[in-house]
């Protein structure tokens, strides 16, 4: 047959930004992270700090996604933009205090609606005001309540206008780098990764433990003040999801079974567990495998991979699926059975990889459909390069490329742009295409590419150090005859106790304007 992949007419496309990516004007953590040295790539870039503008000028981002001839754009609103205070300097509450920020998000998104786009909203993209930081960020009780108010302000400025909420993005991952690595702003100081995990297993590792049933309480409490504001206000049932980080852990050894046995316990299900009653959908952000060895990222030279570190697996992304599937869908007290892929997409400044990276997870979402999966849409990652966290500019993830020298931050359509919109028009993957893009990627094979990752890939690079591509057995393509048992173990019985409900978790928090300012 002539189509690989073939998708109904009612899957939905879409594009993925967020706040600290694109939107300048934007204080906050991320900013003072970067002044003070900690993000790569960032000090020696042009205008760092503008991002790509998305604050002053969004119709930049919003037409390119137009002429792609996409359906959806996810944007998110940033939770210190809004609520940049203390309540106890602002007369107590975490409601929203700067109505001039929340009008403008409230134009934004019009902007999207009036070019023919639906909203997906993130409430929460790694990014916390400077004060709930210095109050314990989310190990603090407290600030679920604060989340409250702030989400339920933004759904009654914005609520008519979204399709789909996010009430966070890869809560686990937040979680990971700030409570336990300590590599992001306002992180508790450095530990040993497999140490904090085992303590957290055994009940032991009190900060990791309540910022998992803070996390799970506030998008909880969250989920109910969005439908809540819909009801009263009489508009449509909402949406509401969460983005769960999915991905492929395996062991470069025998030995690295433990380490790999952890992780996917603190990763996998976790959050999810304690969240699937409070879901109309869930949110799978996957872009691929990373290969444990002792207390590093391995990377064999027989696999395909990004320039930021990470193995191309897109059998992993039909695992990832199946295995969310078959954990949660008709399982008593799950209230939602679809998927979106919320983020999908792969650093690679030379378009080289992306081309085929788009067509072979797509051929992994079409078998999945396949096998009964109810996977409604895909959210590829991004638009245009753009600061991603804490390894700065130097990986690439754009459809579109940015020149930051010029005034304008000019951008160049990359040929996977081309790809992505001919795919998402035709609604279907040709064999044409897939055979065009690997055959891109064979010509490459031997040939040197830039690479952000250190050669242990514990950290980003100021500038990127060039590998060759990988050996010529390095076949990342989707075989669906390959397809096992799926990439997992059971899973998920880490920290394994209720989350706080909703209403306890407001009702028990103490307020924030009790506590000291800059309490630890």
């Amino acid at each position: 047959p002539l189509i690989l992949a073939e998708f109904d007419r009612d899957f939905v496309w879409g594009i993925g930004t967020a706040p600290v990516h694109v939107e300048d004007n934007l204080d906050g953590g991320w900013l003072a992270f970067a002044r003070d040295g900690h993000v790569k790539a960032w000090e020696d870039q042009p205008v760092p700090e503008e991002r790509l503008r998305f604050w002053t000028a969004p119709e930049t981002e919003i037409d390119l996604a137009v002429e792609l001839g996409l359906q959806v754009f996810r944007l998110g609103v940033d939770w210190g933009r809004l609520v940049p205070y203390h309540p106890a300097q602002h007369g107590g509450g975490g409601h929203v205090q700067d109505k001039g920020a929340l009008k403008r998000y409230v134009q934004i998104v019009r902007q999207v609606r009036r070019r023919g786009l639906r909203v997906m909203l993130t409430l929460f993209h790694h990014s916390l005001p400077v004060w709930v930081g210095e109050a314990g960020g989310w190990t603090n009780e407290a600030v679920v309540r604060e989340f409250g108010s702030f989400v339920r302000d933004v759904a009654a400025g914005l609520g008519e206008s979204v399709d789909y909420w996010l009430t966070m993005n890869e809560p686990m991952a937040f979680a990971l780098f700030t409570y336990i690595e300590g590599t992001w702003p306002q992180a508790f100081p450095q530990s040993n990764y497999l140490e904090v995990v085992l303590k957290a297993l055994q009940g032991d590792e009190r900060s990791v433990k309540a910022a998992v049933d803070n996390l799970a309480g506030a998008h909880n409490l969250a989920y109910s003040h969005i439908h809540q504001v819909h009801t009263l206000r009489g508009w449509r049932a909402p949406q509401v999801g969460m983005a769960a980080r999915a991905q492929i852990l395996e062991g470069k050894d025998p030995w690295d079974g433990p380490a790999v046995m952890l992780s996917r316990e603190f990763m996998d299900f976790t959050i999810t567990d304690k969240i699937q009653d409070r879901l109309d959908f869930l949110g799978l952000n996957y872009y691929g495998k990373e290969i444990i060895s002792g207390q590093t990222i391995a990377q064999p030279t027989d696999v395909g991979y990004s320039e930021a570190g990470r193995a191309i697996d897109t059998e992993g992304l039909y695992s990832v699926l199946q295995m969310f599937h078959e954990r949660y869908v008709n399982k008593p007290g799950a209230t939602w059975k679809r998927f979106m892929v919320t983020e999908n997409g792969v650093a690679d400044a030379t378009d080289v990889l992306r081309p085929a990276f788009i067509t072979e997870h797509l051929a992994a979402i079409a078998a999945a459909v396949s096998k009964g999966i109810d996977v409604f849409g895909y959210i590829h990652w991004t638009i245009s390069d753009n600061w991603e966290w804490a390894d700065g500019y130097c990986p690439k993830f754009g459809l579109y490329s940015v020149d930051r020298t010029s005034p304008s931050l000019t951008r160049t359509a990359r040929p996977s742009a081309t790809v992505y919109a001919d795919i998402s028009k035709s609604y279907a993957v040709s064999r044409e295409q897939r055979e065009a893009a690997w055959k891109v990627v064979t010509a490459h094979r031997g040939q040197l590419r830039p690479f952000c990752r250190s050669e242990d890939g514990k950290e980003g690079l100021d500038e990127p150090r060039y590998n060759r591509w990988f050996s010529d057995n390095a076949d990342w393509r989707f075989h669906e005859e390959r397809l096992a048992a799926p990439h997992h173990t059971p899973g998920g019985i880490f920290l394994q106790r209720e989350a706080a409900p909703e209403s306890r978790a407001a009702a028990a928090a103490p307020s924030l304007p009790a506590l000291a300012l800059g309490a630890a």
